[in-house]
């Protein structure tokens, strides 16, 4: 190992190791790592994905990169697209990094590589840090660290020229301490804390044509965490990963999937990247706890494509817990948890659902609280005669209808040719388009009736009394005084059981970032929307996606308008159409009616 020139800090001393006698066979010094600390406080070890993402991009999926922490010690490895946001949004910035690990020399592993050391350099104006620590096997990865910032030369003299001439930095433009290493066959070590707690080891691996891809694997008194990089299933990660409480692991769907793409350059691309099925026989063999995928290849868009890629690696036998990554999926481990549990912060709150639960429709007089009595009313407004012209046209063919592809038209100004009425969409799909008027009503008030409403039938019944008659939140939060209203729904989800026309159906609506699709809260600022509701829906019983529904809360003059979309794959039945339209209709527009009213009665405000 060596370093380069360019930091006054000093990479450690650190000890050879012969690593077939410290941990390949021996799994006892496991245990041994995490007592050597003797009467030191034993930290949490917490594991955060910052970028799940490919090169492709994928609506909500950052590039790749993972976060180690223990302590005050924050490891980050590689540094994707969107690192630094999403390393901001984890609650670390680049001057908290004790070090950047780069795993191999592909853009969407480093892009954002001198994202992360330029803003270290500014936020070194006011909270010295010194140079950022970048370690990086020898070879192209380390020669992109070296020249990174020569096409920001231009950049960084501009504003040291303009720092400088108020007196506030000083000359120095910014710098790393470069820790380079020669990728080999068997494990080295790399990097250790200056008291040797933590320790980072690495071995090559397979990602040819690529050179110079590493593996590393982190040791710290309360877990081992193994990173594969992007590489094939190979003995190499399998033996580095011995033991190991957590294998944070790229994942291709290349058994699934390769027939389909037999004969194509992603035939080429799937060939070097780890296959689910070897990636599950593999951790069994190394005795790994717990599978953590990431980097998905294809990147799942819904729950059942991410069940898929769990199935795959249940099917090469692995037997340990499984997580399919999500960006900011978090896994802890160390004082006061269970070993090898995701964290998540509303688990005491979460519910479970009765499959043999007994509904109705309607509100039973001994039912009715003084919410219910006040605003309960059977009588639903009559549809206006362009809903019945919509819903008696079908399918329009002189249109297109909205997906998550053609999205953010809606961030477009005025209104789309398809505003109530069903078209197909650019991927087949049938989409179901309804727009409501809500005068006197506010975004703030919609935020608030999607976050109180879930938590209690009663109240979803206030909706669509006709047609509305169980709910149920995975999480109860609307008690929770310290959460915003979109906080109470936004990653929570609401079990319903309605009539969509004729039709009885159980659902699961799963509330998501509108973000994740593409509409960020400053496109939606500027385009005049005070909020969006998105959902995926599923089949409350069997877990299969059904729609995505997109609720767009756009303000008007009198109030405001919510664009509804309701999108549908490709092979749904057309009937379903016209009875969807009706329903959303119905239900937004008998809410809008009462909701200002309810708003003020419920939280004075």
């Amino acid at each position: 190992m060596d370093s380069s020139e360019s930091s006054p800090l000093r990479p450690p001393s650190l000890p050879s190791l012969a690593f077939s006698g410290c941990w390949s066979e021996n799994k006892s010094s496991i245990s041994f790592a995490r007592k050597r600390i003797g009467l030191n406080m034993i930290h949490q070890t917490i594991v955060t994905l910052t970028g799940t993402g490919v090169p492709h991009p994928s609506p909500g999926r950052a590039g790749a990169g993972t976060l180690v922490r223990y302590g005050d010690i924050s490891l980050q490895f590689d540094a994707g697209r969107g690192t630094v946001i999403r390393l901001a949004e984890a609650g670390i910035e680049p001057r908290d990094l004790t070090a950047q690990f780069i795993t191999h020399v592909h853009s969407d592993h480093l892009i954002d590589l001198p994202d992360v050391a330029m803003t270290r350099w500014v936020q070194n104006l006011v909270n010295p840090c010194g140079p950022l620590t970048v370690v990086s096997p020898e070879g192209t990865s380390a020669k992109f660290a070296r020249n990174m910032f020569d096409v920001f030369a231009d950049d960084i003299e501009t504003r040291q020229h303009h720092e400088m001439s108020s007196g506030t930095i000083e000359a120095a433009g910014p710098e790393i301490n470069l820790v380079t290493f020669a990728a080999t066959q068997e494990p080295i070590r790399v990097w250790a804390s200056d008291d040797q707690t933590v320790v980072v080891d690495s071995v090559a691996v397979h990602h040819e044509p690529v050179t110079d891809a590493v593996a590393y694997r982190i040791t710290t008194p309360s877990a081992v965490i193994v990173i594969s990089g992007d590489t094939t299933v190979c003995e190499e990660v399998e033996h580095l990963s011995n033991g190991a409480d957590l294998l944070v692991h790229e994942a291709c769907r290349s058994t699934a999937l390769g027939n389909l793409v037999a004969g194509t350059v992603l035939e080429a691309i799937f060939s070097y990247h780890a296959d689910t099925v070897g990636i599950g026989s593999m951790a069994e063999r190394a005795g790994v706890k717990h599978v953590l995928l990431t980097h998905l290849i294809p990147p799942p868009s819904s729950e059942v494509e991410s069940l898929a890629f769990e199935a795959d690696v249940r099917a090469g036998g692995f037997n340990g817990l499984v997580t399919v990554g999500n960006d900011l999926t978090t896994i802890s481990f160390g004082p006061g948890l269970s070993k090898n549990e995701p964290i998540d912060p509303k688990a005491k709150y979460e519910t479970k659902l009765d499959p043999a639960r007994l509904t109705h429709v309607g509100i039973w007089r001994d039912e009715l609280d003084e919410i219910g009595k006040e605003f309960y009313q059977w009588e639903v407004p009559q549809l206006p005669d362009r809903c019945i012209a919509a819903m008696n046209q079908g399918v329009r063919s002189d249109v297109i209808g909205i997906d998550l592809s053609n999205v953010s038209d809606l961030l477009e100004p005025g209104y789309l040719p398809l505003e109530t009425g069903i078209a197909s969409t650019p991927s087949g799909g049938l989409s179901v388009a309804v727009l409501t008027e809500w005068p006197g009503c506010s975004s703030e008030m919609i935020d608030w009736w999607f976050g109180w409403h879930i938590a209690k039938t009663d109240r979803y019944k206030l909706w669509h009394p006709q047609a509305h008659f169980f709910t149920q939140p995975k999480y109860d939060l609307s008690h929770l005084e310290e959460l915003s209203d979109r906080e109470k729904y936004r990653g929570n989800t609401s079990w319903v059981d309605e009539y969509i026309g004729p039709f009885p159906s159980r659902l699961g609506i799963t509330f998501h970032d509108p973000a994740e699709i593409g509409l960020t809260e400053p496109q939606l600022e500027s385009a005049g929307y005070g909020t969006v509701i998105y959902a995926v829906t599923t089949d409350s019983d069997h877990g299969n996606e059904l729609s995505h529904l997109v609720h767009a809360v756009r303000r008007t003059e009198n109030g405001c308008e919510m664009r509804s979309r309701f999108i549908l794959p490709a092979g749904t039945p057309e009937f379903i159409g016209p009875p969807l339209l009706d329903h959303c209709w119905t239900e937004m527009t008998h809410l809008a009616s009462f909701l200002p009213r309810l708003y003020r009665r419920v939280t004075g405000k």
